[in-house]
């Protein structure tokens, strides 16, 4: 399926389909970024589109996530999953609760995986945070989360272009994932 949906979006226009997937919950501008370098937009370019698409959802999320939280966590089907949600959001909270608007704003600005706007967006929401600050908390990280992924891809950019450069990034991602695995199995 996530060849076919990446297939569909390589139709498109680069700047267009970077704009559309920086906008969704699972791809926001850590996937949508590398993937306009991919199909040929400077970094830059992708850099901006990245940020535009990713911006789009911020409003709407913090206005009107609380509300649909509060109505849908009264319906059946959906108490169940929302409180899945919620208790595994449960981490996240205690460190905007022990960070405040700076824990928001690393929660958002750090690129890796279930972080983000839209995770940022969702905590917010979910403690009662104000509007303007969270607005403000939410796309500061969001700019520091793109310029974090433009230096990163940067980097892998020149370092693939070296001799043996590709090499170089397997052993990377060989180790990195490594112990990302012996830290998961060590908890």
């Amino acid at each position: 399926m996530a060849d076919s949906f990446i297939a569909f979006f390589s139709t498109i226009e680069p700047h267009v389909a970077v704009f559309f997937l920086s906008m969704l919950p699972v791809t926001e501008l850590r996937g949508a970024l590398p993937l306009g370098v991919l199909w040929g937009l400077t970094p830059l370019q992708s850099f901006a589109w990245s940020i535009a698409g990713n911006f789009v959802p911020v409003i709407p999320l913090l206005l009107f996530l609380p509300w649909t939280i509060r109505t849908l966590s009264t319906k059946g089907p959906f108490r169940r999953p929302l409180q899945k949600l919620v208790a595994h959001n449960q981490r996240n909270q205690d460190k905007v609760r022990r960070w405040g608007m700076l824990g928001l704003f690393f929660l958002v600005a750090v690129p890796l995986p279930m972080t983000g706007v839209w995770t940022g967006c969702l905590v917010a929401s979910l403690m009662s945070l104000p509007f303007i600050r969270s607005l403000i908390a939410v796309g500061a990280g969001m700019i520091v989360a793109g310029t974090i992924m433009m230096l990163l891809l940067n980097g892998v950019i020149a370092l693939a272009s070296w001799h043996r450069g590709e090499e170089v990034l397997l052993v990377v991602f060989v180790a990195v994932a490594v112990v990302f695995l012996y830290r998961r199995l060590k908890k």
